[in-house]
């Protein structure tokens, strides 16, 4: 029967769950798959042990038999008389050698024919094992202790998995943050150069301008103070000129 539903097994599994058949080897004991020709741990093969063992029995049978041819020969010569008789008495002699041969040759070549399909699991023995609650629970305690070393290998590895994904996500945010930092610093290093260039165009604004001797346009001679006289009047902190005679305005401050 069937140790972890109850139900009735074929010689290999479980008719109902399909669980594997277990049984005891016929030569050390240890458990091992009923369906193993040869035990995977001291290398018992049944088969190979049958057939050996046969051999060797219908050699001795096969003796036994020219045992028997002999005396038929030696006893039929040695009888006085017609030789009817000789060979009646030898025939008498050989026949239980002959007969008992036969017979050895005939049962060991049967047994030897059946043994090809037996496996090194012993299912009497395991019937036998199968019959107590003792094994059936340590078997099942077995299986539960199995599959709880299965959840816990999965465990784990999903613990592997969760932390090399929340690594790996850790590791994008400090790339992200640093791509942010390195956009600021250009940020910052460029309103940085733009103040320096405007405090350095403010300072030379501060400074008076040289005006132009004459209008650029029409020649008008230009003269006078800083607040303009002269054909030329001047605006803006003194950036600009604009002559009085053709309304032309002139930068006076340029890089």
């Amino acid at each position: 029967m069937c140790p972890d539903c109850g139900a009735e097994m074929d010689d290999e599994k479980c008719k109902n769950c399909g669980l594997a058949r277990q049984a005891p080897c016929g030569e050390c004991g240890l458990m091992i798959s009923a369906a193993r020709e040869e035990c995977p741990h001291c290398g018992y093969n049944e088969s190979e042990e049958v057939a050996t063992k046969s051999q060797g029995r219908k050699k001795k049978a096969l003796g036994l038999g020219g045992v028997g041819v002999l005396s038929f020969f030696v006893v039929g010569s040695l009888i006085p008389g017609p030789d009817i008789i000789g060979t009646a008495v030898g025939a008498l002699v050989a026949l239980p050698f002959v007969s008992w041969g036969g017979l050895i040759a005939f049962y060991y070549n049967r047994k030897e024919s059946n043994a090809v399909d037996r496996t090194a699991a012993s299912l009497s023995k395991g019937r036998e094992q199968n019959k107590t609650k003792a094994w059936r629970e340590k078997e099942r305690e077995q299986r539960q202790k199995a599959l709880e070393a299965t959840a816990d290998v999965a465990g784990a590895v999903g613990e592997a998995a969760s932390s090399y994904a929340e690594k790996k996500k850790k590791d994008e945010q400090v790339k992200e943050l640093s791509s942010q930092l390195e956009k600021t610093a250009e940020y910052a290093e460029q309103k940085d150069a733009e103040a320096r260039k405007a405090k350095q165009e403010k300072q030379k604004l501060k400074q008076s301008p040289d005006l132009p001797s004459k209008c650029p346009r029409c020649g008008t001679s230009w003269s006078g103070g800083l607040l303009g006289s002269g054909n030329v009047e001047r605006f803006s902190n003194g950036r600009k000129a604009s002559c009085t005679e053709c309304s032309h305005t002139e930068l006076l401050f340029r890089e």
